[in-house]
């Protein structure tokens, strides 16, 4: 009895053991004395092609073009992904300015000649939106890129959101993005949505270029040429539909470019096809332009060494040096120096400070802007008479200008006492800039406007601006030294003698900021 139970014992202890290695059991392993690796040497892997830019095919350029980057409303990227654009930018002698937020967009603008918006996603204001468009009228050129991975997220309705804000500024320029990204099934760079991408139009833009990849681009809406497009079979994930989908275009005055990626002018991709070229391509783009200075961009006119220049009716006294002495301040501030010359020299711009009516140095200039006076009654810096007999001038054969007046185009007729005006000229190596005005004591507070940078109270066009002399004050500013050449009298220690009061003999319409 006893030994059944040690049986039965044991075979419960035993048997499942026996059952377990039985069920697992695959035969005694020896060694395998004949194992082969794989022939890596032989496997095939499709690689796209590296492109190795060639010396010749970089510009030489040696620019002084400003490029503004917006890196103001959240913009998804930095500068350092975009290393090899801003150092080539910066080996052919461009500056690089960045716009933050607490920079004014309209104050940056008037230094800039390019202006650079890479994926935004905070909204620009119609203000802003209006400055940037009044920038590219006056030549300055604009780049654009939006990127369907650089969004507030990878989401549809978060995506739109990028897109809606960004196609808000390049409404003006006939241009939009799709909220879609590219894909190709039948040819593709490791990726169904890094697509192929090739030249539709030839342009400075697509110089050298046969091939190049996009990684994940959106397609564009374009009324000017597409220079870019997917290759056959890239379609929009919108519809999933296409035929040469553009994915780079610039808009009517080939100065707005827009582009659907980022990613192919960064390390590593720039290295693919023909993307390094593009790059190239586009940073010759952005020195390129030839932007008007206007007086819209005051005070920012000037770029080289400013000279002071006094016409008939000026001299110096302690008030205008004070106004002088602080605009040499401004000046070099952006390192530029200041000058007073009694005659023209090279490598200067110019400003030429008078009391109208013009002597002989500036009524060719005054011609020149179709300003016509009515000298009857106007002497400068005199008070003047009320004349009970008004002596009208013909003006363009049928206008009839008033007494104490002067004419200016499409400003029409302007009093002669309390008001100024601003003039400026762009010559082929520098600017000119003419403030006049009735009497030295209004001329020197117009010309303390460069200093404060306002034209505040003054109704501008491009070169014309008509200021209210009544509004302007002049800052309270510590004399320092001054350049003064060619025997210009420095002002005695004496106080100097006010002018005599004006009366002005009309009442001045109101003038606002446009």
């Amino acid at each position: 009895m006893r030994s059944k139970r040690f049986i039965l014992a044991a075979l419960c202890l035993f048997l499942p053991i026996a059952l377990r290695g039985l069920w697992f059991y695959h035969g005694i392993y020896f060694g395998n004395q004949q194992a082969f690796s794989p022939a890596y040497s032989d496997l095939l892997v499709e690689q796209p092609l590296l492109s190795t830019p060639k010396v010749d095919t970089i510009s030489t350029v040696d620019s002084k073009s400003i490029i503004l980057f917006d890196q103001a409303h959240n913009n998804k990227y930095t500068f350092g992904e975009l290393e090899l654009l801003r150092k080539d930018l910066i080996w052919q002698g461009a500056e690089i300015l960045a716009l933050e937020t607490k920079n004014s967009l309209g104050d940056m603008l008037t230094k800039a000649d390019t202006f650079v918006i890479i994926a935004p996603t905070d909204p620009f204001s119609t203000d802003d939106i209006e400055k940037v468009k009044s920038f590219v009228e006056r030549g300055g050129r604009l780049l654009v890129i939006a990127d369907p991975t650089r969004s507030y997220s990878e989401y549809d309705t978060e995506r739109e959101k990028s897109v809606l804000l960004t196609n808000k500024i390049l409404e003006p320029f006939g241009l939009s993005f799709r909220n879609d990204y590219v894909y190709n099934l039948v040819k593709y760079e490791g990726n169904y949505r890094n697509v192929f991408a090739v030249p539709k139009s030839s342009n400075l833009l697509t110089k050298n270029i046969s091939s190049l990849v996009f990684y994940a681009s959106h397609s564009i809406i374009s009324k000017a040429d597409i220079l870019i497009t997917g290759i056959d079979n890239t379609v929009s994930s919108l519809d999933d539909q296409g035929t040469d989908i553009p994915l780079a275009s610039l808009d009517e005055s080939g100065n707005v470019l827009i582009i659907g990626d980022v990613t192919f002018m960064t390390v590593p991709f720039n290295q693919v096809a023909d993307n390094n070229q593009l790059v190239n391509n586009i940073s010759n783009f952005l020195i390129s332009g030839s932007r008007q200075i206007t007086l819209a961009d005051f005070p920012n006119l000037f770029n080289q060494p400013v000279s002071i220049r006094f016409t008939s009716g000026i001299s110096l006294d302690k008030d205008l040096l004070k106004t002088i002495s602080d605009l040499k301040n401004e000046l070099e501030k952006n390192d530029l120096s200041l000058a007073i010359l009694d005659s023209e020299e090279t490598g200067f711009d110019q400003i030429f400070l008078g009391i109208y009516p013009p002597n002989n140095t500036l009524k060719g200039i005054t011609d020149k802007f179709g300003i016509r006076f009515n000298t009857s009654e106007i002497t400068p810096t005199a008070t003047p008479s009320i004349s009970t007999t008004p002596q009208p001038q013909i003006i363009d054969g049928n206008l009839e200008l008033q007494e104490n007046a002067f004419y200016i185009p499409n400003f029409g007729q302007i009093p002669s006492e309390g008001f100024g005006f601003i003039l400026l000229e762009r010559v082929n190596d520098h600017m000119n800039l003419y403030i006049l005005s009735d009497s030295q004591e209004n001329a020197t507070k117009l010309l303390s406007r460069i200093t404060t940078g306002s034209l505040e109270g003054c109704l501008y066009l491009s070169d014309i601006a008509v200021c209210e002399q009544d509004s302007i004050t002049t800052p309270t500013v510590t004399p320092t030294e001054i350049s003064v050449k060619k025997g210009t009298e420095l002002p005695s220690s004496e106080t100097p003698s006010p002018s005599p009061a004006q009366t002005q003999t009309a009442t001045p319409t109101p003038i606002g900021t446009p």
